[in-house]
């Protein structure tokens, strides 16, 4: 699975900078942007023993939103939220008990941008 990601963002980053990309520029204009992303986290399989308790881990599809405003021609401020898909993982462990774990990641940045 780590070999397809890779090619894909190679692909992508190919792609992206074939074709020059132009900005409006214009102070007070504003912008919105969205994605798909991949998350990979090592960690706990499903129905792997561990001695400890340990993170659920896998690969899974996420989403970012975002946007921002030109603050002069050349600066941006922009706030980004972005969340992965929940990983899961059931550990059987010592003394006969099973652990259901759960994680999602969430994110909120705020960025200013220099184009």
């Amino acid at each position: 699975m780590r070999w397809l990601v890779r090619r894909v963002v190679v692909a992508v980053m190919a792609l992206a900078a074939s074709r020059g990309a132009a900005a409006q520029e214009r102070p007070g204009a504003a912008y919105l942007f969205g994605g798909v992303g991949v998350t990979h986290q090592d960690g706990a399989e499903d129905g792997e023993s561990q001695i400890y308790i340990t993170a659920p881990g896998g690969t899974t599809a996420g989403w970012t939103l975002g946007g921002g405003v030109f603050l002069t021609r050349h600066v941006s401020s922009e706030g980004e939220w972005s969340w992965s898909g929940t990983m899961t993982a059931r550990e059987p462990s010592r003394y006969g008990l099973t652990y259901i774990e759960e994680r999602r990641d969430r994110v909120l940045g705020v960025m200013v941008r220099i184009h």
